[in-house]
């Protein structure tokens, strides 16, 4: 349950896990006294973006720094997204590669890291993100990674595309080619269909008239 409903004096059963999320970390000894454990995720999240390459702050946020014997009580944390200002479009690019760095400070033990050290490896699963065609955004501000023969899945898209429409007009194109060879009149046949009634009158008359005259001369010889 989200911790409104603790706040807002709701009879909880005890074996109800609440999630702190507006709180700080110092108030979180308060729901545990009351005999719930707790999910927390106030510091982390990911639609709260600013200025600055600030993964940092995610990584550096200990949820823990409360009284040894409550801390058993604390099952773990979240990273959130909440979507009102997120389109589709930006939904990878917001959530990765910085929940990378949640992620590994959830599952790595209390003891203190060197953030340098956080920041390469951050970069490197970044490049690793976009190897596989994934839009991720930044992780330490400009940065470029090694590709090898591979693309966001939007150029991979395109590409197919590209290489699809090519083949369709390549085998189309033979196709017309076999028809011409095995059928020659192929061509005039459809000409033929795509004439007009007015067309195929006017045709019939020239035709007519060809005849007559010819037949006429015909004619002519025979008196002579």
């Amino acid at each position: 349950m989200w911790q409104d409903g603790f706040q807002k004096g709701v009879n909880i059963p005890k074996d109800t896990i609440i999630q702190v999320w507006k709180s700080k970390i110092h108030e979180i000894g308060t729901i545990i006294r009351k005999g719930y454990r707790v999910i927390f995720s106030t510091c982390w999240y990911l639609d709260h973006v600013r200025g600055y390459v600030h993964w940092q702050d995610f990584y550096n946020c200990e949820p823990n720094e409360i009284e040894a014997q409550e801390g058993i009580e604390i099952l773990g944390g979240e990273a959130c997204l909440w979507g009102e200002y997120i389109s589709s479009e930006m939904v990878m690019s917001m959530l990765w590669p910085r929940g990378c760095a949640v992620a590994e400070k959830l599952w790595s033990s209390r003891k203190p890291r060197v953030l340098v050290d956080v920041s390469r490896r951050l970069s490197e699963q970044r490049c690793r993100m976009l190897r596989r065609g994934l839009d991720v955004g930044f992780a330490n501000g400009p940065e470029y990674c090694v590709r090898r023969q591979a693309a966001r899945s939007g150029q991979l898209s395109l590409q197919k595309v590209q290489q699809t429409f090519g083949q369709n007009e390549i085998e189309s194109f033979l196709e017309k080619l076999r028809k011409s060879t095995n059928e020659p009149n192929v061509i005039y046949v459809s000409a033929i269909r795509d004439y007009t009634p007015i067309h195929l009158t006017s045709l019939a008359l020239s035709m007519v008239g060809v005849l007559s005259i010819t037949f006429m001369m015909l004619c002519r010889r025979k008196r002579r």
